[in-house]
């Protein structure tokens, strides 16, 4: 029963009256031209509305393509629309960092055993394995930061809205000047 739908996201989630369980929003690059409006208050509400209830949305953030300040606005912006958001690295690489935030409409708990007790189809159970995601290790053990954590980290920060695109005018900015230190991202939200 799966249906993956592919199209400009922005239109796609603003025409679309559906409900969604999961909704994944790729890597964009910020500086690229229309990217920063799908970091938006705006957008994030969109996505909101078009997901289901006890659904989720993962929002993929390109660490090595963004400043500090970057990083810190788009979670910030994302954090006002979903106020029960986890951060999960994709997984350890350190040359090109990638961060999901990953929302639910709900706030949810993960006991001990919950992969195991929730993927109980083979085929699922093999077509996750591919991916490295075998046991409740391997998908929690990329785990980051709560909710609360995200909150201290973006502490001050401004948001992004469509009347004032933070990220569409910083992130060429960023681009151009470009950083020695792709990880650097990474071991800010860490710390």
């Amino acid at each position: 029963r799966l249906h993956v739908h592919t199209a400009d996201a922005r239109r796609f989630v603003l025409s679309s009256t559906k409900k969604y369980d999961v909704i994944v929003a790729d890597l964009f690059h910020p500086a690229r031209d229309g990217a920063g409006s799908l970091f938006t208050l705006e957008h994030f509400s969109s996505l909101r509305h078009a997901t289901a209830m006890g659904g989720l949305v993962c929002q993929w953030l390109p660490l090595y393509q963004l400043d500090d300040a970057l990083l810190r606005i788009i979670i910030r912006t994302f954090l006002e629309v979903f106020p029960h958001t986890r951060a999960f690295v994709l997984d350890f690489d350190v040359d090109a960092p990638v961060l999901g935030l990953v929302a639910t409409t709900s706030l949810s708990h993960y006991p001990a055993g919950w992969f195991r007790r929730r993927v109980t189809n083979e085929r699922l159970r093999t077509a996750l394995s591919s991916v490295g995601l075998r046991d409740d290790f391997s998908l929690f053990g990329c785990f980051v930061a709560g909710t609360d954590e995200l909150q201290r980290f973006v502490d001050g920060s401004e948001i992004n809205t469509d009347a004032r695109p933070i990220v569409a005018f910083r992130a060429p900015h960023f681009s151009v000047r470009g950083y020695l230190d792709p990880d650097g991202r990474l071991w800010t939200l860490l710390d």
